[in-house]
């Protein structure tokens, strides 16, 4: 049979089209009536007054009166986000928190309805305390999970916090259709039941949104590091088009700025990562740095250079005495002089666009050996030591090694004499007494440790590199 014509088949689409804009913008409109209806609802702002003396608090001071330490959503993102690994237990309190919480809002809101005389608001029952305490736990989970995302860059505001709405939503809502179920085995009570909740996740978002502007114990460090993170990252994007657009000056303040953000967000993650270790609700003591494609920055020589020297001047301003102040100067000449640097506290590495694939593996050796657990750190140095004295001074001392190592920890010097094995062609042909000593005494340790980069094409090595990091060397100088 012949199909529709042309002008039938434009006409059923165009029906469908107008049902559906018209579905939508009833579905619209009474999502917008049933919102202006919770904000003009007295109830509304008792579940904000109360949400505000309870949500965050009850439960953790119960916690926290039985000899416990807390864990709070901010605490758990923050947790979650830097691969420190929670503990079972610091789960369990947090769940244990949010229903002491859950409990206690729902016990208030009783007594409320109860003295204004709407007795039959008031749900003693099981169910309607299962609700409440259900309800502040899965917020508590979104909040989380929210705060573990990684953050975009564009559309921050709008996308990001429109995810969180959505998936606070969708937990209201099956909290709510679970409730009509248990109470009547049917959805007839859901449309109420969900009305409650929305109202309930309106309040407590007017909560959040106040604790927020007020700032104080409740903002929290993972709210803070999310800040930093976002900023450091906009600001180092303005000064790359800041410097591409010929506008130096602004470039380097831009530069200064990006990198004192940074070093700064790297820091108090790894402050607060530890405080989490200390108290016992995390297994990890230093945070994960992401993995994602971006770990090897690639830039011009000028706008390397520019970012370099922006760096030099602030380490110089905060360098105590001539040596600090004299080791800065050669790290700067020495980068000038070569193809980028490494930062081992965060394990971005900065290189020049056209750098080859042995200043590839170069930086890529800093950052593995700095990710190293201790024991595979303590063999490296067993086996550098194991050397004869002469042969290590002569290593050191060799002209090729940067100046502002000569005297630094040995295991500085370790690290940046594999790097230099590593970014070697193929050292076990080299004739160069130097280099023979140094194949001959990182060459079988280096296979065993996974930190031999010769043979590798560039996406495996690549992939190998931006492998998540930690700073477990604890070091937090920049190497050239």
């Amino acid at each position: 049979m012949p199909g529709p014509r042309p002008k039938d088949t434009f006409s059923t689409f165009s029906t469908k089209v107008c049902h559906a804009a018209t579905g939508f913008a009833q579905t619209t409109r009474t999502f917008a009536e049933g919102v202006v209806g919770i904000l003009k609802d007295p109830d509304t702002y008792a579940m904000v007054a109360l949400g505000a003396l309870v949500s965050g608090r009850t439960g953790c001071a119960a916690i926290s009166l039985a000899g416990f330490r807390g864990l709070w959503a901010g605490r758990a993102g923050l947790a979650i986000r830097a691969s420190l690994g929670l503990r079972t237990s610091a789960v369990a309190r947090a769940a244990v928190a949010a229903a002491i919480d859950g409990a206690t809002f729902h016990t208030g809101m009783n007594l409320y309805h109860e003295l204004r005389g709407h007795h039959d608001r008031a749900t003693w029952d099981w169910t309607g305390y299962l609700r409440s305490i259900v309800s502040f736990q899965a917020l508590e989970g979104v909040r989380a999970l929210h705060l573990a995302r990684p953050i975009p860059l564009h559309g921050y505001g709008l996308l990001h916090g429109a995810r969180r709405v959505f998936d606070e939503l969708a937990a209201i809502s099956v909290i709510g259709v679970g409730e009509a179920l248990l109470r009547d085995g049917d959805f007839k009570t859901a449309r109420l039941v969900l009305r409650e909740n929305l109202q309930f996740l309106v309040a407590m978002r007017v909560v959040g949104l106040g604790r927020s502007a007020l700032g104080g114990k409740h903002k929290d460090h993972a709210a803070t590091l999310r800040s930093l993170e976002l900023a450091a990252a906009r600001t180092e994007r303005k000064a790359s088009r800041a410097f591409r657009q010929g506008k130096k000056k602004e470039a380097y303040v831009l530069f200064r700025e990006a990198y004192v953000l940074q070093r700064r967000h790297a820091l108090l993650l790894e402050t607060f990562a530890e405080r989490l270790r200390d108290e016992g609700l995390v297994r990890e003591r230093d945070p994960a740095y992401s993995g994602e494609p971006g770990v090897i920055r690639r830039r011009s020589p000028d706008e390397l250079a520019a970012m370099v020297r922006a760096i030099r001047d602030i380490r110089l301003e905060s360098a105590g005495c001539a040596s600090e102040i004299s080791a800065v100067e050669q790290w700067y000449q020495g980068v000038l002089a070569g193809n980028g640097f490494t930062d081992p506290l965060t394990g971005r590495i900065e290189m020049l666009k056209d750098a080859d694939l042995g200043c590839v593996r170069h930086h890529g050796s800093h950052r593995l050996v700095h990710g190293l657990a201790a024991e595979k750190r303590q063999r490296l140095m067993e086996v550098f030591e194991a050397l004869d004295p002469a042969d290590r001074r002569a290593m050191v001392e060799s002209p090729n090694f940067p100046d502002y190592l000569k005297c630094a920890d040995a295991f500085l010097q370790v690290d940046e004499l594999l790097a230099r094995w590593n970014a070697h062609e193929d050292p076990s042909s080299c004739r160069d007494p130097w280099t023979q000593a140094l194949h001959r005494c990182f060459a079988p340790v280096a296979r065993q440790l996974g930190l031999d980069l010769h043979g590798l094409d560039t996406d495996v090595l690549d992939a190998m590199i931006s492998r998540p990091y930690r700073n477990r060397g604890r070091t937090h100088s920049l190497i050239g």
